[in-house]
């Protein structure tokens, strides 16, 4: 079967009777077509280059037609399979570690997170004050200090704003207007290590009007705003575990990303998908990139400048640990998605800051090792397939088996192919080929259609 419309050219060889859809072609096997030689040869052409649609992909028959290779004796295609699966065989076993090494180095990946946000990564900060007889400030009095300076600071700029109008409070009840930071939900979650407490990021935040924002949606940003050139948007296809990655493929201009002021994304901002399959990747704005635009589908968490270490935080939300909550806050069907109001409450380890530095550098050190034992990994699969179509090429330039001078010639085998051809032809029923209506007015598809290999007259 060849894949006609969708996968062009896609090539799959079944060795038992089968029913191909409408959506391929076909060829059945006679006694001279020995048809896994052919499967082999059509995965080496590729025929997807010569789809010409602008919508779905398609192949036409015309175009496969113009197609011409060079035909071996019967006996020679069968020693070139078999050569081609001996091997296969071989390369298939390698990739299958290559896989298996691949899937255990992620699940290291994930395991180290884990540790991470867990206390068991480093020693803790407390077992380091204990055995030198020392005060630390724990996560709690952390999460204290920041909430009060972030009262504190409010106030301030509350009391100088009111003391502009000419209003001198006489009391202190303006201060109750004062908006409290969503606390974490921390019903199902497990116990933290000694010194540690959970922390929503709405505490975390900077006390900045926009620091936990999404991007622009419905009338604020539309296709037409897109240009070539000017202020960057940021996608979830931007947005990897961990990783910054992709070059920005829509902009929009100054005078735009000025209206979309609360939605600007400066370096050290923490990223995480709101969408995708699933959401919560994470990942840190790089220094290296100009200022940008999130869109609907991304979450933007600026952190206060005094917590030094948003790469812990980035861990902590690629980890099972935040990952589970934002799995479980995560609605809908057709497009699952985490709101912001659910993302404010989720609940985020914090460590003491001298802890959170000593976990980042470690998470670093052995990540750093994971991504190049990965870089390997790639580089060898990479290594594979070319040298699975270097094998092809081999192949079917007659140069993996040696040739049988008592072979019979192909030209004998090409000639008994047309008569086959032929007489499957005349023994046929003429068939009409033609759209079905059925009784609802709707246009069913053709069926799947033949494909000639070989046809008479032309050595294909």
């Amino acid at each position: 079967m060849i894949g006609r419309k969708g996968s062009v050219g896609a090539v799959h060889y079944s060795p038992v009777p089968c029913w191909p859809i409408d959506t391929t072609y076909f060829v059945e096997a006679t006694p001279s077509l020995f048809l896994p030689f052919y499967a082999y040869l059509l995965r080496d052409l590729g025929l997807g280059h010569l789809d010409r649609s602008t919508t779905i992909p398609g192949l036409r028959r015309d175009d496969y037609a113009q197609i011409r290779v060079k035909l071996p004796p019967l006996a020679e295609q069968r020693r070139i399979v078999a050569e081609i699966e001996k091997h296969f065989t071989r390369l298939d076993a390698a990739v299958a570690a290559l896989e298996r090494a691949r899937a255990n180095l992620k699940r290291y990946r994930a395991a180290v997170l884990k540790a991470a946000c867990e206390g068991r990564l480093v020693p803790t900060e407390a077992e380091l004050a204990r055995a030198e007889g020392r005060d630390y400030e724990t996560g709690e009095q952390l999460l204290q200090r920041i909430l009060q300076e972030r009262r504190a600071k409010w106030e301030a700029e509350e009391l100088a704003k009111l003391r502009a109008k000419g209003k001198e409070p006489k009391d202190d009840r303006w201060k109750a207007k004062y908006k409290e930071p969503a606390a974490p939900d921390t019903s199902d979650l497990p116990e933290l290590p000694e010194g540690w407490v959970w922390a929503s990021p709405d505490q975390l935040s900077s006390e900045e009007e926009y620091s936990l924002a999404i991007g622009p949606f419905g009338s604020n940003l539309k296709v037409s705003d897109y240009v070539d050139s000017g202020v960057p948007l940021i996608f979830v296809r931007n947005i990897r575990s961990g990783v910054f990655g992709g070059e920005a493929t829509r902009y929009v201009t100054e005078a735009k990303a000025t209206q979309l002021r609360p939605h600007w994304v400066a370096p050290g901002d923490i990223l995480v998908t709101k969408m995708g399959d699933p959401p919560g990747d994470a990942c840190i704005y790089p220094s290296n990139q100009p200022v940008g635009i999130i869109t609907a589908d991304c979450i933007k968490l600026r952190l206060r400048r005094d917590i030094p270490t948003p790469s812990f935080f980035v861990f902590a939300t690629n980890s099972l640990v935040v990952r589970s909550q934002i799995l479980r806050i995560t609605k809908g069907v057709a497009q699952p998605k985490v709101s912001l109001a659910r993302f404010k409450t989720i609940g985020f380890p914090l460590p003491p800051l001298a802890e959170q530095q000593r976990i980042v550098a470690e998470v670093e050190r052995r990540l750093s090792v994971v991504e190049e034992l990965e870089r390997q990994v790639e580089a060898s699969l990479k290594r594979a397939a070319r040298l699975r179509q270097a094998i092809l090429r081999r192949a079917f330039a007659g140069k993996l088996v040696p040739q049988d001078p008592n072979d019979e010639p192909a030209s004998v085998l090409l000639d008994r192919i047309r008569a086959e051809r032929a007489a499957a032809a005349a023994g046929e029923p003429k068939r009409r080929r033609s759209r079905r209506t059925s009784k609802n007015g709707t246009r069913s598809e053709p069926a799947a259609q033949t494909l000639p290999l070989i046809e008479a007259g032309v050595d294909r």
